[in-house]
């Protein structure tokens, strides 16, 4: 899925954060992590970028959703095929 990166503590090389995201335009890439980085979400160490202790514990309450997304997901994607 475009835009969304799998979770990690460790610092990102900004290269591996834009080939990861596949179906994002740089330019867009750079102005969301402008955004994370302003609303101090997102850090960049020199090195990479990672979660700053407010963008972990704003992870770790929106985690949740990406499961019960998917769920969702298969529950409408399989009334569909069935025609209900």
């Amino acid at each position: 899925m475009a835009g969304v990166y799998p979770y990690t503590d460790e610092v990102i090389p900004s290269s591996r954060v834009g080939r990861a995201m596949t179906g994002v335009q740089p330019t867009v890439l750079n102005k969301r992590l402008k955004e994370l980085k302003e609303c101090a979400l997102v850090d960049h160490d020199g090195r990479g970028y990672l979660l700053t202790d407010l963008g972990q514990e704003l992870f770790g309450l929106l985690s949740p959703f990406g499961a019960w997304s998917q769920k969702w997901s298969r529950t409408v994607t399989e009334k569909i095929e069935d025609g209900k």
